[in-house]
């Protein structure tokens, strides 16, 4: 999700919405197609993406991180390019989410749209909208942090209580393993103060 993007549009014209989310658009859908993903669908200022359907992936958890790490690196470029005709900054929002779904036709009869049913797409959404409250880029479910490889390297955010959800999510950050020992360095710290955070100090 491009974060703020009802405040900028605000100040634009409506060519320029037109073309800053074509480009935002078309940065993420390379992504999302060079870490073998399938877009299922643009909503506004966001899209959806699917692993491991059509064709089965063992390593879903991972190509979907990865592809949202890459995201952030491939997301610069259009924010320079855009910097001199918006008010404020382009920024990503990122949830992802592992689970069973019904993948076939999302669409109906006389409008056919291949894509994902179900509760996990649900809860996908729910984390996304999750990462602008808690002000990280890019937020994981429990579900998908098991699934990753040591490629990658996890914090846990906190336990949170979802909108529409019974049960309360279990939320990380990823980072890739490269980054581990700078991350590290700040453990002590951060757990010390989601501690305190989760006592309510």
């Amino acid at each position: 999700d491009l974060r703020g993007y009802t405040t900028l549009a605000e100040s634009m014209q409506l060519t320029d919405c037109y073309e800053l989310l074509s480009d935002v658009m078309e940065a993420l859908t390379r992504v999302v197609m060079r870490r073998q993903g399938v877009v299922v669908d643009y909503y506004g200022d966001g899209l959806l993406a699917l692993w491991n359907a059509p064709l089965e992936q063992p390593d879903h958890a991972d190509l979907a991180c990865s592809a949202a790490v890459e995201m952030f690196e491939a997301f610069p470029p259009v924010a320079r390019a855009w910097q001199n005709r918006l008010s404020g900054p382009l920024e990503l929002g990122i949830g992802v989410h592992s689970g069973p779904a019904y993948v076939g036709n999302a669409g109906t009869r006389s409008r056919l749209k291949y894509g994902p049913r179900g509760n996990t797409v649900n809860i996908a959404s729910r984390v996304q909208a999750a990462s602008k409250q808690l002000q990280l880029p890019l937020v994981i479910t429990a579900a998908t942090q098991t699934k990753l490889s040591d490629k990658f390297f996890t914090l846990r955010v906190c336990t949170a209580k979802l909108p529409g959800l019974e049960q309360p999510a279990e939320l990380f950050t990823v980072y890739p393993a490269t980054e581990a020992a700078r991350i590290k360095s700040r453990l002590d710290q951060y757990s010390r103060a989601l501690a305190f955070f989760e006592a309510g100090e």
